[in-house]
């Protein structure tokens, strides 16, 4: 495809925003889970990232192991744009690139270049465009040499050393918070700005 990941459809959190709260906790616990399931997934991640790779997509790319980019990939932590938080994929952004970062990018929503993702370790490679493929091979065949027991083994202790195993109940917390903001004023007026490409109403600086 063109982009790694353009984000969520904002048209989907608009049909959110009037569905019962069972399904809006529901829709936001599928996000987290999917988003802990890839960040604690026993073999080894490699995401390819291409142009752009906004909102989850960022999150996605955070939750794998080893992340190879090209030159035109740009990131966002971008749901505060739309009045929402990003809290299913925060635990992840904060492995990868550091609470002092995600203090800036989760708060502000811009978006950054693919060597400020790599100064900030979100980004382990960068390559030309077009070379994601012949950029990965060797990172691929070196963990092919690797025994598939001991790369399991140590993926999982690397995690519980770091404190970065999700409990339930966090998962729980951030698929509740992500949830309860689908329907506020806020979140509304932000997907509804997205999609008619104007500025939110809470915007009072300059053009």
């Amino acid at each position: 495809g063109k982009h790694f990941s353009a984000g969520a459809d904002v048209n989907w959190f608009k049909e959110l925003a009037v569905a019962d709260s069972d399904y809006k906790l529901q829709a936001s616990t599928w996000t987290t889970t999917a988003m802990r399931s890839l960040h604690e997934f026993p073999k080894p991640t490699v995401a390819l990232v291409q142009n752009a790779c906004m909102g989850g997509g960022t999150g996605y790319a955070a939750a794998c192991d080893i992340v190879v980019a090209s030159e035109d990939a740009r990131f966002s932590i971008s749901e505060v744009r739309l009045g929402i938080t990003p809290a299913p994929i925060l635990v992840q952004c904060l492995m990868a690139m550091g609470l002092r970062q995600v203090r800036r990018y989760a708060i502000t929503g811009e978006i950054f270049d693919v060597h400020a993702a790599l100064r900030m370790g979100l980004v382990h490679e960068v390559c030309g465009i077009g070379e994601l493929e012949q950029a990965a091979a060797p990172i691929v065949d070196a963990l092919l040499l690797s025994g598939p027991q001991a790369i399991t083994d140590t993926k999982r202790m690397t995690l519980r050393i770091a404190d970065a195993l999700m409990s339930d109940e966090l998962v729980q917390e951030l698929a509740l918070t992500s949830a309860a903001g689908r329907d506020t004023e806020e979140g509304v007026e932000g997907f509804t700005a997205f999609l008619e490409k104007r500025k939110p109403s809470w915007y009072v600086g300059g053009e």
